[in-house]
C-alpha cells in the first residue's frame, strides 16, 4: 500500500508533554510515527517527527490542526511533505564564486528550481542576476535577527532544500531545526585535491 511521508518540525521554549501530545495528535489521524529525533540546547526544544499515512488524508485539516497544537504550547510548527514534484532550492552564499559557478554550471541536471540565492554581501549578485535568479542580501551581523530574515526569505521562496555554497556563518539550532535532513554544505566536496595552506570549510 502506498505510503505519504510527512515531516513536522517542531521548535520553542522547552516544556513537558510536547513530544506525547504531537505524537497522539498523528495517531488520532490514523498516522504512524516513523521517526523521532528530539533535542534540547540552552532550553530551545526542538523535534523531528517523520509520519506516514496509509489512508487518503486532507493536508489541510493537517497543518491547521497542528498549528493549532502549536499555538497551544507556544511552538512553532511547520510541515514538509515529500511529492514527486519539483523541489525550490535555496542558495546560501557569501563572496566566495567557485561552488556557486558550478552549480549554475550544472542546474539543468538538477532535479529542482533554484530559486533564490542569499548572501552576506553582494559580492555575487551579478552570477545571479546573469543565471536570473532572485538575489537577496542579509547583512545583518546578529546572527538571531539574520536568522529571522533567512526563515522570512526561505518562506516567501517556499524553499525546500537548502545548499551552502561556501557559506561562512555558523547557522544555529534555531534554524537548522527547522530544515531537518534538508540542508546540505557542499564546499568540502568541491576542494581540490591539493588545496594548498588556504583551505578551510
Amino acid at each position: 500500500m502506498k505510503k505519504t511521508i510527512v515531516g513536522i518540525t517542531v521548535v520553542g521554549k522547552d516544556r513537558e508533554g510536547v513530544v506525547a501530545q504531537f505524537t497522539n495528535f498523528v495517531f488520532q489521524k490514523k498516522g504512524n510515527v516513523e521517526k523521532v529525533n528530539q533535542n534540547v540546547i540552552k532550553g530551545l526544544f526542538g523535534m523531528y517527527l517523520e509520519v506516514s499515512f496509509t489512508s487518503k488524508i486532507n493536508f489541510k485539516q493537517l497543518d491547521s490542526g497542528l498549528k493549532k497544537l502549536g499555538k497551544k504550547l507556544r511552538m512553532e510548527v511547520s510541515t514538509h511533505y515529500e511529492t514527486n514534484s519539483e523541489k525550490n532550492i535555496g542558495i546560501f552564499v557569501t563572496k566566495e564564486q567557485h561552488c556557486l559557478k558550478e552549480i549554475l554550471s550544472a542546474r539543468r541536471a538538477i532535479r529542482g528550481k533554484i530559486s533564490v540565492i542569499i548572501g552576506t554581501e553582494r559580492a555575487l549578485a551579478p552570477l545571479a542576476k546573469k543565471a536570473k535568479i532572485p538575489f537577496v542580501v542579509v547583512e545583518e551581523r546578529n546572527q538571531e535577527k539574520a536568522e529571522e530574515k533567512l526563515l522570512k526569505i526561505c518562506k516567501k521562496f517556499q524553499i525546500d532544500l537548502i545548499v551552502l555554497a561556501r557559506y561562512m556563518r555558523i547557522l544555529t539550532s534555531n534554524f537548522v531545526w527547522r530544515y531537518p535532513n534538508r540542508i546540505i554544505n557542499i564546499h568540502p566536496s568541491l576542494l581540490p585535491a591539493f588545496p594548498g595552506s588556504l583551505a578551510y570549510a
